[in-house]
Parts: structure tokens; sequence; C-alpha cells
């Protein structure tokens, strides 16, 4: 891993060349995937007629229709973003291909305590203090599977996985019990939030996710490369100067922030941030200022992809897009890794 790291680091031509177009490709799918969601649905949106709602010159129901479904792609490809970049800085921070938010409990920590916040409260509850208590709670969650898989050798694979197996059953279980004794009018929408459903997405909602991933964006970039010699063994890092400890931290709370908020707007969505990355090393390589991009197009693709997908396949009911991508990331997942090993 660190001579492919070093290979790719130092001779970058054709590789940014490489990842210049693959993103350009993956931009293009998510245009497309933009204009598939908003002309399509229960009631369909002609591309004249779309094109007229664009320009302004059509203000009536077919706008309103379009705003509603351009907010929901929007949340969903931001939701898939930051999912993706929280998963591939964690496989790069902890050195572990299967690091995932939902793998090791960021997403179930993230959860649970938005859960608690909404059910501990009778009346109106703010986003930003739903924000808070799921990066709180996603913090907290990577800080305490790390400890608990740590070891002198640093941290251990099966460790990490196995206690996010048991923190995820955990926190799902005090989930249950807080819903049956909580109000029951939040139960509803809870229930729909916790299964990844992106119907009723509003512009706070957006807001919030992209205001997280352009935040986190700038500071990415700084770190990418200290990210980089962190893939490789503790003694190379040292010799290049990367202060592993801080790095570590701020990767993780990075990881967590996002998956936090993801978890907020998009409720539990799992596998994206498992195999975004993985797709994206494959395309671009392991160094992180192309993967990391590469790996949030991935992931908007993803999500915006089985959200539009869940609202078309048996309509008027709307499938949440993360019971697809549930259903569909396993196996997905599963052919890449025998591929890889082929």
């Amino acid at each position: 891993m660190s001579a492919e790291v070093l290979r790719t680091a130092f001779d970058p031509l054709s590789a940014d060349r490489r990842a210049t177009c693959m993103a350009a490709l993956l931009l293009g799918g998510l245009a497309a995937l933009g204009f598939a969601s908003l002309t399509l649905g229960l009631e369909p949106i002609a591309p004249p007629q779309l094109w007229s709602i664009l320009v302004g010159a059509e203000t009536g129901d077919a706008a309103l229709v379009a705003a509603l479904r351009w907010q929901r792609f929007a949340t969903a490809a931001g939701v898939g973003g930051a999912l993706a970049l929280s998963g591939a800085i964690l496989q790069t921070a902890l050195r572990n291909p299967l690091a995932e938010p939902g793998v090791i409990g960021l997403n179930a920590g993230a959860a649970l305590a938005a859960t608690l916040v909404l059910l501990a409260t009778t009346g109106y509850v703010p986003g930003w203090m739903i924000a808070l208590a799921a990066i709180s709670g996603a913090s907290a969650a990577v800080l305490l599977v790390t400890l608990l898989a740590w070891s002198a050798d640093g941290v251990q694979p099966l460790r990490l996985i196995l206690a996010g197996i048991a923190l995820s059953a955990l926190a799902g279980a005090i989930i249950t019990a807080a819903t049956l004794v909580g109000p029951p009018h939040r139960l509803p929408r809870l229930l729909v939030w916790l299964s990844g459903d992106l119907n009723g997405s509003n512009w706070a909602d957006l807001s919030l996710v992209w205001t997280a991933l352009l935040v986190a964006a700038p500071l990415l970039f700084v770190t990418m490369q200290r990210l980089d010699v962190a893939m490789l063994d503790p003694i190379s890092g040292a010799g290049l100067g990367n202060r592993r400890g801080i790095t570590l931290l701020f990767a993780l709370f990075m990881a967590a922030a996002l998956a936090g908020i993801a978890t907020t707007v998009g409720g539990i969505v799992i596998f994206v941030g498992l195999i975004a990355p993985h797709l994206a090393h494959r395309l671009v390589g392991p160094v992180n200022r192309r993967r990391m991009p590469v790996s949030a197009l991935i992931g908007a693709l993803i999500v915006a992809g089985a959200d539009l997908f869940g609202r078309l396949l048996d309509p008027p009911t709307q499938l949440p897009a993360g019971l697809i991508c549930g259903v569909l990331g396993a196996p997905v997942f599963f052919l890449l890794m025998r591929h890889r090993d082929g």
C-alpha cells in the first residue's frame, strides 16, 4: 500500500488527468440523474415545460412540483456525498478498508442522539439542535469504537468492526425502547426518518448538508496530503513529519461531523460510505486529493439514484432511499470484493 501511495503521489500527471475525466463523467451522470428526477414521477414534467419553469415563464403547480423534486434531489446528492467522504476519511485514517459510518456505528450513534433529543422535547425542535446532537452522537461513537479497537499495534480491523456492530445493536435497542415510551405523535415520522427517507426534504435540509460539504471541502483539501501520509506505516509517517495523533483526531471528527449531518437530514443510510470510496479507489487510485472528490460524486449518484428508484418503483408508494441502499448495497459490495480478490 505504501509503495502504491508514494508512486502515485510523486507521479501525478497521468493520474490527475484520469481523475479529472472521471469527475467530469460523474458530474455528467449526476446532471442526467437530476434531469430525470425533475421530469419523472407521478406527475411527469415534459422537457419543454421544465425549460419554461427554469426560465420563470411558468409558475403553476408544475413549478411547485419541480421545486420540491429539486430540493429532494439536491438533498439526496448532498447526503450521499457527505457519507462517501466520511467513509473515505475513516478508511484512510483507521487504515481499514471496511471502515464506514454505518459499519462502525457512526450512523447509529448519530441517530440515537438525535432520537433522544426529538423524544425528550414536546415542541418544535430546531434543525441546528438535532444536527448538534447527531454530530455529538457520531463523535462519541467513533471515539468509543476506536478506543475499543485500539492495541499496541494501532487500530485492529476485526476489533473495529465487532465494536461497531455491538454499538449499532446497542443504539438500535435504545432507539426502539425510547420510541415505545416516547410521545406517540412523533413516532410515525421518526420511524420513517430512521429508515432513510428523503421524502419531504426542504430548503433547510438542503442548506444544512451542503453547508457542511462546502465547509468540509477546503479543510479536507488542506489535510489530504497528511491523510495520504497516514496510510503509510507509523515509521514512514513519522519520517515524513506527519503528526499522526493530531491528523487522526481531526480526521475522525470530520468523519463524525459529516456522518452526523447526513443522518440528521437523511436518516440512517448504510453502505454508501463503504462502496463509494472503494469504487473511487479502483477508478482513480488511493491518493486522497483524487479519491475523495470522486468518492463524493459516486456517493451523490448512489443516494440520489436510490431515492429516484424508490420513488418510481411503485407509485404512489415511495420506498426510502436508505432501504434501497441497504438492499442493493450489500450484494454490490460483495461483488466488488470478489472482483478485487480475483
